[in-house]
C-alpha cells in the first residue's frame, strides 16, 4: 500500500522573490546526473522562450522544482504544438519518501488545464537508467509512448501523461 496522497502540495510559478527557497535545495549525487539543480535550470530557461520554472511548494517551502516546455522545446519528442515537455524534475531530499513526488504529480493536469488551457498532454524524456524516476512518473500517471531518443547522458524513455480530452 503506497503513502496516503498530501493535501498540502501545490504548484505555482517561479518568481524571482521565490529565490531564497531555492538557494539550499539539495539533490543526492546520483540525482544530480539526471536533474539540475533549480537555480541553475532558471537561469539556463531565461534564454529559452517558452519555458516555465514551477515550483513544488508544501508549507510555504520548495519541496521541489520542474520546467514546463512549450513549442518548439517540444519539437524533438512531438509534432504537437500545444503539448508541454516536463524537464528537470525533482524532489529535494529532505522531502524525498514524504509522497512529495505523487502529489505534485497529481496536481500537474489541473495546474496545466489552468495555465495552458490549450494543452492536451505533457511529456515527459527519463534517462532509461533512471528506473527509479520511471516508476515515480508511472506512479504519477505518466504512460510510456515505446518510443526512445539519444539524450546527452544516455537513452531517454519517452512518457506521457494525457491532461485533458480532445
Amino acid at each position: 500500500m503506497g503513502l496516503p496522497m498530501r493535501t498540502d502540495v501545490m504548484l505555482d510559478f517561479y518568481e524571482e522573490a521565490d529565490a531564497p527557497l531555492l538557494a539550499d535545495y539539495a539533490l543526492p549525487k546520483e540525482q544530480q546526473r539526471y536533474a539540475s539543480l533549480p537555480l541553475q535550470a532558471i537561469r539556463d530557461a531565461e534564454e529559452i522562450p517558452g519555458r516555465y520554472p514551477v515550483l513544488i511548494r508544501s508549507g510555504g517551502q520548495a519541496a521541489g522544482f520542474f520546467l514546463l516546455d512549450r513549442w518548439p522545446g517540444t519539437k524533438a519528442y512531438t509534432d504537437d504544438r500545444e503539448a508541454l515537455l516536463l524537464r528537470s524534475y525533482s524532489i529535494q531530499t529532505r522531502y524525498q519518501g514524504m509522497g512529495m513526488a505523487g502529489a505534485s504529480l497529481a496536481e500537474l493536469p489541473a495546474f496545466v488545464r489552468a495555465h495552458f488551457p490549450a494543452c492536451t498532454k505533457v511529456l515527459l524524456a527519463v534517462n532509461e537508467q533512471n528506473t527509479a524516476a520511471q516508476r515515480v512518473y508511472e506512479r504519477g500517471g505518466f504512460v510510456r509512448t515505446g518510443e526512445t531518443r539519444m539524450g546527452r547522458k544516455g537513452m531517454l524513455v519517452l512518457m506521457a501523461r494525457t491532461v485533458r480530452l480532445l
